[in-house]
């Protein structure tokens, strides 16, 4: 919070009547005390009184400073003060050119000094009044030392030249011209200075305002900063660059740019952009989006960079519709095509069968003809149903009776293993809005997927949460992940690495949690297991 105007006025005139006090004795002492000597070494140069005087000035004026340094601290009206100690420090100077000899005095030039402090303290206004009070005085001084009225201490009993009064005039016509020219040039550039410190001050609190701004639009923007000193070494991490990177500042300061970012150059000149895989403190991979610039103010380079992993995967997502677009029309018209001569081949074969009656050798190889045609014509259905599937029914249902109804059928599957450890953790009141049948579908390609992915057994774990509004369904497992150059292949159509797989079943899933407005997400590492997480609408 900034002080009060007349607050930050005392505090200023405090400190310069300090300061006048410093140089009073200053002054005193250097001038008076040179006086001394000279007149014990080289009595001839000076006509002055008896050192006593001298002394008893010296400490007067030590005393006098004193008592305005105890008033100083009391005294809440400081102007006031600094014209009482201006004007007293004429008084006196007045007295010490009485008590070294007048007119013959050298000490005159002293008025000078409180004519300076006046016009730096009390500007041109006190400037102007203490160079006549100067005048006064020491006019009046001259007026009395010529008509006899004051004999200066030094001239006492001895003799001394007597001066005309043209010299009186001239002498302190002279003295009157340097105090009043002294006060007005002393004044204006007291003047000048007072109004350069108050736009300096304005300036100051302006900059302050920047720096203050400038530290919460680094602070708070969504983009994370780092800067680098001209060795590459980090010397800056804003608080978006902690969350995205996962690290804090203290860990990453002073650490080389090359072994946190092995990827980044910076002997390459000028601005560097690219896009780069990250790994997190917690080990997780994101995609960085980054550019370094060279930076003058600090003599470096700036990095700015962000997490762009949802982007990449928006980017996979549109791809991996593209494709199935494409696929899915021409799979559209080669399963109708298909379709018919299917139900030809069967029904041909039924009536075969039928007049070859049940006791022809050719009822077995009839048999196989009936059943794989049935199986074609599933295959033919799960192309139609890729490239034309059909709209959710959709329905409020619990989502723990739906995965237990899965989990049931998944047992009766030939590829179920007996060795896999189920773990359902579902709240009983969770449930989904969305097509049973549909998402039947969806649990029992994950679930038979995690199964056949742990030959040797391991576990396989179901969890839901209701989060932000949607629920959230985790399908892990503990079997041997997906290989990093196949990831990203998954949901494409006919990509498969099982033997007698189509290479339809996660390209179904992923279309119908695309038509349920969900999302789908895999997190692999080979060797270590796989978890595939929905997020789906809730009822609520």
């Amino acid at each position: 919070m900034a002080e009060h105007p007349n607050m930050e006025q005392n505090k200023s005139l405090k400190k310069n009547l300090q300061w006048l006090m410093a140089l009073r004795v200053i002054i005193t002492t250097f001038l008076l005390g040179a006086t001394a000597y000279i007149q014990i070494r080289e009595r001839y140069l000076y006509l002055f009184p008896s050192l006593d005087y001298i002394y008893i000035f010296i400490s007067f004026t030590y005393f006098l400073t004193i008592v305005y340094g105890f008033l100083l601290s009391k005294i809440k009206n400081l102007r006031a003060m600094a014209y009482q100690q201006i004007l007293g420090d004429v008084v006196l100077t007045t007295i010490l050119i009485y008590i070294t000899g007048g007119t013959e005095s050298i000490f005159s030039f002293v008025y000078l000094f409180s004519v300076i402090s006046a016009s730096m303290i009390l500007y041109r206004r006190g400037g102007l009044i203490v160079a006549s009070m100067s005048t006064i005085l020491f006019g009046l001084l001259l007026n009395l030392e010529y008509y006899g009225v004051l004999i200066p201490l030094g001239r006492k009993g001895i003799e001394y030249t007597v001066h005309d009064a043209h010299y009186f005039f001239y002498l302190l016509g002279m003295n009157m011209a340097a105090f009043y020219l002294v006060a007005i040039l002393s004044s204006h550039i007291s003047q000048r200075l007072k109004e350069v410190e108050a736009e300096l001050e304005r300036k100051k609190i302006d900059y302050s305002k920047l720096e203050a701004l400038y530290r919460d639009i680094v602070e708070n923007v969504e983009s994370g900063l780092i800067s680098l000193d001209r060795d590459g070494h980090i010397g800056f991490l804003n608080k978006a660059g902690e969350d995205i990177l996962g690290y804090r500042f203290d860990e990453l300061y002073k650490e080389s740019v090359s072994k946190i970012f092995p990827w980044i150059d910076l002997k390459r000149k000028g601005q560097l952009r690219g896009e780069a895989i990250f790994k997190k403190k917690d080990g997780k991979d994101i995609f960085l989006g980054f550019s370094i610039s060279p930076s003058r103010d600090i003599g470096g380079k700036v990095m700015v960079f962000q997490d762009i992993t949802k982007v990449k995967e928006m980017e996979e997502q549109v791809m991996r519709s593209e494709k199935l677009a494409a696929i899915g029309e021409l799979a559209a018209g080669i399963a109708h095509e298909i379709r018919n001569p299917i139900a030809s081949i069967s029904g041909s074969t039924e009536i075969l069968k039928e007049e070859l009656g049940g006791s022809n050798h050719l009822k077995p190889l009839m048999d196989i003809i009936l059943r794989e045609a049935d199986r074609l014509n599933r295959l033919v259905t799960d192309f139609l149903q890729f490239s034309k599937p059909a709209l959710p029914q959709k329905e409020v249902f619990p989502l723990k009776d739906l995965i237990n109804e899965t989990l049931l059928s998944l047992r009766g599957n030939p590829d179920w293993n007996q060795d896999v450890k189920v773990e359902v953790q579902i709240p009983n009141s969770l449930s989904l809005y969305g097509d049973s049948g549909q998402l039947r579908q969806v649990f029992l390609n994950l679930f038979l997927n995690a199964v056949q992915a742990m030959p040797h057994g391991g576990i396989l774990h179901i969890s839901a949460l209701n989060r932000d509004g949607l629920v959230e369904v985790s399908v892990q497992d503990t079997g041997l992940g997906i290989p990093q150059e196949i990831k990203g292949k998954i949901f494409d159509p006919f990509f498969t690495t099982k033997e007698n797989g189509t290479g339809l079943g996660l390209t179904i899933v992923h279309q119908i949690i695309k038509n349920h407005q969900g999302e789908i997400q895999v997190k692999s590492e080979f060797a270590r297991g796989t978890k595939v997480t929905l997020r789906l609408l809730s009822p609520h």
